[in-house]
């Protein structure tokens, strides 16, 4: 089986420790390959060199052993990560998500939300805390 987390930028301003250990011990238990994935989208682009750079880092920071790490191109953060985990063949979706509420999540959205509302193929979100 597979496993994957959707990895982006912001991701690193909040406290992922939790989050990386609670990855490493599925993919451990279900002998699971880690998919660390960042979906590019035109509003926050990055070339390919930047966002490689991005990832292995925060494989190496987490010490990940088994893992592969994936740049796919979307619109859309939401569409992108679902279609990444159809196409890939992907069983289980793990993410980072703020638990944003009232105004905030009004007027941002919740791509967390989105994913599990949108995605046949089941989501794991794990709420992170403000550094």
């Amino acid at each position: 089986g597979f496993l994957w987390l959707v990895c982006k930028e912001g991701v690193f301003q909040y406290n992922h420790e939790d989050l990386v250990e609670l990855i490493k011990e599925f993919g451990i238990t279900l002998n699971a390959k880690i998919h660390l994935v960042k979906v590019n989208t035109p509003s926050n682009f990055k070339n390919d060199n930047e966002n490689e750079a991005i990832l292995k880092s925060f494989a190496e920071e987490n010490k990940f052993s088994d893992y592969e790490f994936h740049i796919y191109n979307h619109e859309e953060e939401e569409d992108g990560i679902i279609c990444f985990a159809e196409s890939y063949g992907m069983n289980m979706i793990v993410m980072a998500t703020e638990g944003k509420t009232g105004f905030s999540r009004l007027l941002e959205g919740s791509i967390a939300e989105d994913v599990v509302n949108y995605s046949k193929i089941p989501v794991l979100t794990f709420r992170t805390q403000k550094a």
